[in-house]
């Protein structure tokens, strides 16, 4: 996993605003590459409009269909756990034990997700049968 200090924003690398932010070693005070750069208005606007475009696509897609995007960001995560344990490491000096803990239980917890999706839970449908009906009364 290699840092590069830029925006994702689709399937683009952007990066148009100047460089910024550096993460430091907590234990000697060394800034860590890269730079993170600040976004431009016109990159958070494409970002925002993307968002946006992706709501209907996402909503439309079957139980199956959203626990397996949750499986899938799980399983990207469980992939990438040494190179996210060894950057928070040097970013917070937390324990390496502890960061991966972290990543494992964040990977439980988005399979937990995932199996509610498909058993329907989700959705919590009810019908109440203690009401009486509706219908309008005569006239």
């Amino acid at each position: 996993m290699e840092l590069h200090g830029k925006q994702l924003i689709g399937f683009d690398v952007q990066g148009d605003g100047p460089p910024g932010i550096r993460a430091g070693d907590p234990r000697s005070g060394q800034l860590l590459a890269p730079s993170y750069h600040h976004a431009t208005a016109d990159e958070i606007g494409r970002a925002v409009s993307l968002a946006a475009e992706s709501r209907l696509p996402l909503a439309r897609l079957n139980k199956e269909q959203r626990a397996g995007f949750l499986d899938a960001i799980g399983g990207e995560l469980a992939r990438r756990e040494e190179a996210i344990v060894t950057r928070a490491h040097l970013e917070t000096a937390l324990p390496e034990a502890r960061l991966s803990s972290e990543v494992g239980r964040t990977v439980s917890q988005l399979q937990l997700f995932a199996d509610l999706v498909r058993q329907g839970h989700w959705v919590d449908a009810r019908i109440d049968t203690a009401l009486p009906s509706r219908q309008p009364s005569p006239r």
